[in-house]
């Protein structure tokens, strides 16, 4: 067989090829390709096969039905291709396509080999220019392939086709329609290839397009992945990898063609690419879109009158527009309506909107909106007219596009040359803008010639304008009119009205841009290579022509040193040389490991970097990143900054790389006030390093486009300064004069000086000539340079140089080395001199002579360092007068210049010198001017680098306890310490003593800006030495000093307070500073500044004296022949203020106190009466000398009112503390207050309680709050109402907020018609705060007596009337039953406890306490703070704090519950789906902990606070969930998750055996009952309904089985009250579609097994869509609209079924329905009628039917009827209750007494059910 088999194929061989290739046997075949295939080497061979006749036989070869001929087809198909020449052989232009068919649908499903060929064979294609072959193969039978592998080698060919040939080898536009199909493809792997073709495509066309096309409609995941390959690609260069095969040859010619003249341009043309890819838009790409026909709401809103309505119109037609392409239509229309618009419409923003609308109409519609642009186009020009930059904006971006897609310039000409020549300047220079824009975008020369004799014409006219935007504007388009045409020799005709100056502008503007107009030096540059290798000196060839300037750029920059550096491994090559802690500590987000780091780089790179250039490259590029230039810590920059100088002054040649990073980071930061001084010392050393010329052009690019302007604004300062000290003999002034002149025309003036100022000090070094440069500038502008110019020579003795005389060849390089050091020597001799007389022109009696001489000093302070150092003496010496200067400008001035003389001098030298003059710095911070002290401030920072802190110190401390001194001042040295601690504390460590000698002595000062500053910098040391290092310093301290720190410190919460501190403190800090006798230990206290010396020494001596006042009993003599005066008579406090008042006083207490302390109470300085004050108190303390103070009460509280009137601040604090320890004092002895005795103090508290200070008002009101205990308070509340009639605002309001405080306890005291009224009429105040108040006191007392409320309010305003009514609608009077006395009172209202020593010296109202607190926030407000507070604390990670949160969570919630907390239940409603959400996650972890820990621990104890952890999660969420708002603000995501996790827990086995298992076994349950009951009934179906589907999914199948039957019961319990759910707002359609989900969850077979086994879950959601059909009937198809009605539809199969059973149950009970509903509406027309009876049997009817609601009835009648029934209902009901009870009691005997039917009442009027009523509860509580 073998051999028959050998002979077939021998005797085959013999045959012609193409019966070869169709033989019946493979090996044959097989045979046959591989001798084409072998032949490869000879290209001459295969000419038959790829241009001959045989190509057609590779169709038939690559179809081959077996592989291994198959695979050697395809072998001998890419030799063929590859000997092909173009694409025009035969076998690519006539078989081609049929040849890729075969490929792509018989070998792209082979082996791993053919697969490879196939492709390869793909390529080849692709690289003969027939990308479209394959596009179409691969679209049509690779992508559809049913096997997926197919559909990824094809994509697979696609891509790498792109990859290697470019966009140009495919047809991209058909392909990029088959994209998004591959999408959604089901092989991930062919998922994954789309997602790289299309990122491949972004190389080639703009990602933009990419994003539009395929990736608008994408998966949010698909954009992801897709966005994350376009992000590797980007920065790669876009270039084929191999050109295509008819591409080669033309380069290949051109190469062998050029001569070696020209062989550097030659092989520059054969190494770019023959033709640029074709660029590919989203036009082309783009479906066409209608936008016409959905335009209803664009024609409709431009016809309304409002403004806003027209612009949202228009924007409904820019956001329709917005597609790439729009198809076409006649939108004819639509132009009108945006030209009437634009032309007519008065508002800017429909203008801009209408004009926005012309750009995205121009975009989608293209050539087809030319007719609607040519309307549009002289209307938009003309509009150009608007001030609004805006409009501009928005009109240059819409005719752009129009000329670009829609119009050529030739369409529009005559519109262009209108405009040219319209009468605004404006209109001219935009409209000329539009033109060079528009030519910048056409490039085509022969449709640009068309508007030479129209729109180049006027041009050429325009640049003769008087406007010089117009010229400049102008000049621009004519320049762009050369380049197009070739030069200006193309269009001189049109030239000749054109100036000489500007004609050479353009001219050089040509030769910049490369014109053809200067052709000489570009051959020049051409032929200069080949020049250098001829056998002249180089140093004589390289020098250029002598030119009228001594240097020039070219020259100056040539011999600097240039090295590459590598940016991208420098940090590396960092951590490698400085180790692994140096680099980390530069890294880390901590300022000091940062300058830590930064130190150690700076003293060890010196040796590190000796000797090694590389190293240094390394070093600078490093730094450059880590730390970076965004450090935002000023002391770790300033320590780069010190490396770099040191690297720039040693030994080191600082390359032309190196200088332009260190370039770029001085230029981020010459800006910043403290490193300004470092950097202009590091570019001059830069500059002297380098080159001059070099640096100040950087700085100067890198600066023009700096964000900020000041930074643009220090850079020209430092230019300006640097050529001040080389005469400018270094630059070259035509190239500074250019890039420094376009500064002139900023928007900031003083960039505008400074820029001028640069200009002129380089014309007056380098001679008036070079003022040639300038070019055209505006006259003002040339004057100001020719004054500075002036100045400069005749003040500052400029002269320019003299150019030098160019040295002969021989011995130039000598000469030229001698002038360089003579230059030097020259250079060095000038800086040491000051500018002369400056120091004299310091002291001229001229303001402006003194400003002009600091503005010279700070040039030297910066830049001239030597000048300095030798002038220092003087230069202090002046300053020091000039800081005591009359004109604060100038004091800020010279500040600035002391903050730049530390830079010239070490710190050792600094220090000597800055002590002369610190003193008068100090002195500066007592302005009172803010800039001045800022300043003073920023100076002392500047210092601290060379002036040691610790030597500062001492004149800090003498500054601080100076009595001259002032509170700014004091405030400035604590802000710079605090500002020290936090920057750089390690300074403040050798100095801590005295900074807390300052912060103690500022602590006891009387301002409260000076206390808080001193706390603050206390604050600042704790956190960073520590509380232990500030105590231990502490102790070298005073002792008053340490008093008062260990207060603030103690306030603070550093230092815990001494045990037993409360029961020796006394009651308050007044009473306890004078019975201690010291008044040191005040922090934050108001007062004056006391010391110990300064305390009245009588205080204690009467302190200490208990018959201070005397018994005696003449206070009621007093009050019978004194002016008899009531607490509710008119407050006559004007009384008080007379000096009689005050004289009778005194002599009524002569007789009753002692000397000491009636010296005090009527001493002229309020002190004393401190003092005084702080006496009383203490006698108030002591109860045995209590009852004088009583006896005396009434002249006592006389002299509190004399002393209130007066006004002293100290003294009122002190007065309302001491009141209110005496109302404390009063009640705890059981003691009230007298009308006569309240008489001489309230009216004038009620007065004076609207203080304009909040703390003190606060004080007031809970003064007068408390007065209640000891007064009785209808009086009280009488008073308060005249206060509502004061003039100031603030005491009514205050005054309102007291009755709303004593309403909640004495109710019944404001029951009448004058309290209400009075009360009523303040909602007719202006003040919304008083109104709100007002209302909110008549709402108390609406919910206290419902609409009794009427009674009193009988004659209020009807506006009144109407807001009252519109405020009791909201709110429901509280029942009766439900009040009980002091339920509803407010915080302060409640009674105080009994006084005991350390509960009454606590009290809130204590002075101290008042005063260190900043001001109060309400109740409401602390109670939210505290809510807020614990949930942060109860979501802790930390078990233990978590548990403790949950605990004060609990206490909140209970509190609020039991009606007694402030909270505002909003607070609770917004937080509680956050809160039980966490309490969620907290459920199943800590239960986790708890049952690891029992099982871990041998002896099964749990871990500490594990089973606590357990019972306070579940009580916290049983206490929230108890509560009905909270927990129906529950989400339905939330609660799934509680549910899951609560009845998982249910089903743990592990939870009975936990310490009290059983008890938290129950409160699960319990919890879960809770939940049910109080949630939100639709998220607690539609979380049932999932936990029985999706949400049940448990692994263990018996657990899962379990889990299902709690739920179940969950839903059983929720079903039996469905009805009453529905009538409470239960969603139906919500939970239908829930029902819908679920059922729709199931598969046809997985339903099958479910009612084959009748599965429970199942069962349950039937039982839940038969109690739908029960209780709606047909109108549960209502509720289904939203759900479509499929074929199969489970849900509408059982709703059809269970509602056509529910019909017919249903029709047999409505007629007792309906007899029900008549019998129901007959006892109402009873009622109605006024039938007694009615209500009786409305009752009983309630009684038959409960199920049966009344609301229908009473919901169509008033609240008047409603009240009437309800409280009808409620007397039968008690009624009957009471019948009961009588019938129990009286029995048979009862029963034997009956009356008869003829004579028993059978109904009653109201009136006497009520007394019926008030009789039975009278019977019960006997």
């Amino acid at each position: 067989m073998a051999d028959d088999a050998a002979k077939e194929v021998e005797a085959a061989r013999a045959l012609p090829f193409g019966e070869r290739v169709r033989h019946p046997k493979w090996k044959v075949r097989n045979e046959a390709w591989s001798e084409v295939a072998s032949t490869s080497e000879d290209p001459q061979k295969l000419v038959p096969w790829h241009a001959g006749e045989h190509a057609e036989l590779f169709v038939i070869g690559v179809s081959d039905t077996n592989s291994a001929a198959q695979a050697t087809a395809l072998e001998a198909l890419c030799a063929a291709l590859g000997a092909a020449q173009s694409g025009e052989d035969a076998l690519v232009s006539s078989h081609g396509a049929a040849v890729c068919k075969r490929v792509c649908s018989k070998c792209l499903s082979g082996r791993p080999n053919t697969v490879k060929r196939a492709k390869e064979s793909l390529l080849l294609f692709a690289e003969l220019g027939r990308g479209d072959l394959i596009v179409d193969a691969v679209v049509a039978y690779a992508l559809p392939h049913k096997v997926s592998k197919v559909a990824l080698a094809g994509v697979e060919a696609l891509t790498e086709a792109l990859r290697t040939y470019g966009s140009k080898a495919l047809d991209v536009k058909g392909l990029l329609r088959q994209v998004p199909k591959l999408f959604d493809a089901k092989d991930v792997k062919v998922r994954g290839a789309a997602k790289e073709l299309t990122a491949e495509f972004c190389r080639w066309i703009h990602p933009g397009v990419i994003r539009e096309v395929l990736l608008q409609g994408a998966r949010e995941a698909l954009k992801k992945d897709v966005e994350a390959l376009i992000s590797q690609n980007e920065g790669q260069q876009v270039k084929p990898l191999k050109a295509l095969r008819g591409e080669e040859e033309p380069a290949a010619v051109a190469g062998s063609e050029a001569t070696a003249e020209e062989g550097v341009e030659a092989g520059a043309g054969a190494a770019a690419p023959a033709k640029e890819e074709p660029k590919i838009d989203a036009f082309d790409l783009s479906e066409p879109v209608a936008v016409l026909p959905d335009l209803a709401e664009f024609w409709s809103g431009l016809k309304e009158q409002k403004w806003s309505k027209r612009r949202d119109a228009l924007l409904v037609l820019r956001v329709k527009a917005s597609v790439p392409k729009i198809e076409h239509g006649d939108f004819l229309p639509v132009a009108k309506e945006l030209k009437r618009v634009v032309s007519s419409d008065s508002n800017v923003s429909c203008v801009n909107a209408a004009i926005d609308c012309v750009d995205v109409l121009a975009r989608g519609l293209r050539k087809s909106f030319r007719a609607p642009a040519k309307l549009l186009f002289p209307v938009l020009l003309e509009k150009y007219k608007e001030k609004s930059a805006a409009v501009t904006r928005s009109i240059h971006k819409s005719l752009g596009s129009v000329l670009e897609m829609s119009v050529s310039v030739a369409d529009v000409q005559e519109d262009l040359v209108k405009n040219i020549k319209h009468k605004n300047p404006k209109n001219k220079v935009e409209t000329l803008k539009l033109c060079c824009a528009a030519l910048q975008v056409s490039r085509d020369a022969s449709s640009v010639a068309k508007v030479h004799d129209t729109v180049l014409k006027e041009a050429t006219k325009a640049t003769q304008d008087s406007s010089p935007d117009v010229r400049e504007a102008a000049t621009q388009l004519v320049i762009e009119f050369a380049r197009i045409a070739g030069g200006a020799h193309a269009i001189e005709s049109y030239l000749g009205q054109i100036d000489n100056a500007r004609m050479s502008k353009i001219m050089r503007a040509l030769q910049g841009s490369g014109g053809e107009e200067e052709p000489k030096p570009v051959k020049a540059a051409t032929k200069r290579p080949t020049t250098a290798s001829s056998k002249k000196p180089q140093a004589k060839e390289a020098k250029p022509k002598p030119k009228p300037t001594p240097t020039t750029s070219s020259s100056s920059s040539k011999g600097i040193p240039s090295r590459p550096i590598q940016m991208e491994g420098a940090v590396e090559e960092l951590r490698g040389l400085f180790g692994e802690e140096t680099f980390e500590g530069l890294k880390s987000a901590t300022w000091k490991d940062r300058l830590q780091a930064v130190k150690d780089i700076r003293e060890r790179a010196k040796d590190l970097c000796s000797g090694s250039e590389a190293k240094v490259d390394v070093l600078v590029a490093a730094l450059c990143q880590v730390p970076g230039w965004g450090d935002s810590n000023f002391q770790v920059l300033l320590n780069v900054f010190e490396i770099f100088l040191d690297i720039v002054q040693g030994d080191h040649r600082v390359t032309r790389e190196v200088a332009e990073l260190i370039v770029a980071g001085c230029v981020e930061k010459i800006a910043d006030a403290k490193l300004n001084a470092k950097v202009c010392d590091l570019l001059d050393k830069c500059a002297a390093a380098v080159n001059q010329e070099l640096l100040v052009m950087k700085v100067l690019g890198k600066s023009k486009s700096h964000r900020n302007p000041k930074v643009l604004l220090e850079s020209l300062e430092w230019v300006s300064n640097s050529l001040a000290r080389t005469s400018a003999r270094r630059v070259d002034p035509k190239t500074l004069i250019e890039a420094t002149k376009l500064h002139l025309g900023h928007s900031n003036p003083n960039i505008r000086l400074a820029a001028t100022n640069v200009l002129a000090m380089v014309i007056a070094c380098r001679g008036l000539e070079n003022k040639s440069y300038l070019g055209e500038v505006k006259p003002t502008v040339m004057a100001n340079i020719d004054a500075t110019v002036a100045d400069l020579r005749a003040n500052k003795g400029i002269t320019p140089a003299s150019p030098k005389k160019t040295p002969s060849r021989k011995g130039a390089g000598a000469r030229e080395v001698v002038v360089e050091v003579e230059e030097e020597a020259a250079l060095d001799a000038v800086d040491s001199q000051l500018p002369s007389g400056v120091l004299d022109r310091l002291g001229d009696t001229n303001w402006k002579t003194r400003r002009a001489a600091l503005d010279e000093l700070k040039q030297v302070a910066r830049t001239r360092k030597d000048a300095v150092r030798a002038n220092v003496s003087g230069i202090i010496g002046a300053l020091r007068l000039r800081l005591h200067d009359a004109n604060k400008n100038l004091i800020i001035v010279t500040l600035e210049i002391l903050q730049h003389l530390p830079s010239s001098f070490d710190a050792k030298l600094w220090e000597r010198h800055g002590k002369i003059i610190i003193a008068d710095v100090l002195r500066v911070l007592c302005d009172n001017k803010k800039a001045v002290r800022e300043a003073g401030c920023l100076t002392l920072h500047t210092w601290t680098d060379k002036f040691a802190l610790k030597s500062m110190q001492t004149y800090l401390v003498g500054f601080v306890s100076d009595a001259k001194t002032n509170v700014d001042g004091k405030v400035s040295v604590l802000s710079f310490l605090s500002e020290v601690a936090d920057e750089s504390a390690l300074q403040l460590e050798d100095c801590l003593q005295d900074a807390l000698s300052i912060v103690a002595d500022c602590l006891l000062g009387k301002a409260l800006s000076l206390r808080e500053a001193a706390t603050a910098l206390l604050k600042s040391l704790v956190e960073v030495f520590q509380v232990e290092k500030v105590k231990e310093q502490m102790a070298s301290c005073t002792k008053a000093h340490q008093e008062c720190l260990v207060a603030c410190l103690t306030k603070l919460g550093h230092i815990a307070p001494p045990a037993g501190s409360e029961a020796k403190r006394p009651r308050t800090s007044l009473s306890r500073r004078s019975s201690q006798g010291a008044r040191a230990a005040r922090p934050a206290t108001a007062g004056a500044r006391v010391t110990p010396s300064s305390t009245p020494k009588a205080a204690p001596k009467a302190a200490a004296e208990a018959d201070a006042f005397a018994e005696n009993g003449d206070k009621a003599e007093r009050a019978r022949k004194g002016r008899k005066r009531s607490a509710v008579s008119k407050p006559l406090v004007e009384d008080l203020q007379r000096p009689e008042t005050l004289r009778t006083l005194e002599s009524c207490l002569a007789q009753h106190c002692t000397q000491n302390l009636r010296s005090l109470l009527f001493h002229t300085d309020f002190k004393k009466h401190c003092a005084a004050v702080e006496v009383i108190a203490s006698l108030v303390e002591d109860e045995s000398s209590l009852q004088g103070v009583l006896d005396n009460l009434d002249l006592v509280l006389q002299w509190f009112a004399i002393r209130i009137c007066e006004g002293n601040m100290q003294v009122l604090v002190k007065i309302l503390d001491c009141v209110g320890g005496l109302a404390d004092a009063l009640k705890a002895r059981g003691h009230s207050v007298t009308d006569y005795e309240a008489g001489c103090l309230l009216p004038c508290l009620v007065e004076k309680c609207g203080h304009n200070i909040d703390r003190i008002r606060q004080s007031y009101r809970e003064l007068l709050t408390k007065l209640a205990d000891v007064y009785s308070p209808k009086p009280l509340v009488l008073s308060l109402l005249q206060g509502t009639s004061s003039k100031n605002h603030r005491t009514k309001v205050v005054c309102v907020e007291v009755l709303e405080a004593l309403y909640a306890s004495h109710d019944s005291e404001f029951h009448s018609s004058k309290i209400i009224k009075e009360v009523a009429s303040l909602l007719q105040e202006r003040d919304v705060t008083l109104k709100n108040k007002a209302l909110a006191l008549l709402s108390a007392v609406y919910q206290n007596v419902g609409a009794g409320i009427w009674r009193y309010l009988s004659s209020v305003p009807e506006p009144v009337k109407a807001t009252l009514e519109a405020k009791f609608k909201t709110l429901e009077p509280v029942a009766a039953a439900s009040r009980t006395p002091g339920s509803a009172k407010r915080p302060g209202t409640a009674p105080a406890a009994p006084r005991t020593p350390s509960s009454e010296r606590a009290t809130p109202t204590s002075s101290l306490k008042f005063r260190a607190s900043p001001a109060r926030r309400g109740p409401a407000d602390e109670a939210a703070a505290t809510w807020s507070r614990s949930m942060k604390r109860a979501a802790s990670d930390d078990l233990s704090e978590s548990v403790e949160g949950m605990k004060q969570l609990c206490h909140v919630l209970l509190d609020f519950a039991k009606k007694t907390s402030d909270l505002d239940v909003t607070v609770l409603v917004g937080s509680s789906d956050k809160l039980v959400y966490e309490l969620s996650e907290k459920v199943s972890v800590i239960f986790s902990k708890a049952t690891k820990d029992m099982q871990e621990s041998a002896s099964r104890v749990p871990e500490p606070g594990s089973s606590r952890g357990c019972k306070y999660v579940l009580n916290t969420l049983m206490h929230s969930f108890q509560l009905s708002p909270m927990a129906a603000a529950v989400s339905e995501p939330t609660l799934r998750k509680i549910m899951k996790n609560l009845l998982m827990l249910l089903l743990n086995q592990t939870v009975p055996a936990l310490e009290e298992g059983g008890q938290l076994l129950k409160a699960l349950n319990v919890l879960m009952l809770k939940i049910l009951e109080n949630a939100n009934r639709t998220s607690t179906f539609l979380s049932l309904l999932w936990l029985l589907g999706e949400g049940g999914a448990v692994e263990d199948q018996g657990l899962r089985t379990k889990f299902s039957d709690l739920t179940i019961k969950c839903c059983i319990k929720c079903v039996k009250n469905l009805e009453t759910s529905i009538e409470e707002g239960l969603q139906v359609e919500a939970v239908l579609v829930g029902v819908n989900a679920f059922l729709g969850s199931l598969e046809r077979g997985e339903m099958r097994e479910r009612l084959r086994s009748d599965d429970k879950p199942l069962r349950m959601v039937k039982t839940v869509i038969n109690e739908l059909c029960k209780i709606k009937g047909k109108g549960v198809y209502e509720s289904m609209v939203s759900i479509p009605r499929k074929e199969g539809s489970l849900l509408y199969t059982y709703v059809d079924l269970y509602s056509s059973v529910a019909n017919k149950t249903s029709a047999a009970t409505a007629n007792a329905a309906q007899a029900r509903r008549e019998e129901l509406a007959s006892i109402f027309e009873k009622i109605g009628e006024g039938d007694g009876a009615g209500l009786q049997l409305l009752y009983k009817f309630t009684l038959s039917h409960p199920r049966v609601s009344i609301d229908g009835h009473l919901s169509k009648t008033s609240e008047s009827f409603q009240r009437y029934i309800k409280d009808g209902l409620a007397a039968c009901a008690r009624q009957s209750d009471l019948n009961k009870e009588n019938r129990s009691e009286g029995g048979e005997e009862a029963a034997g007494k009956q009356v008869p039917a003829e004579t028993r009442r059978t109904s009653y009027s109201i009136e006497e059910l009520r007394q019926r009523v008030e009789r039975a509860k009278a019977l019960l509580n006997k």
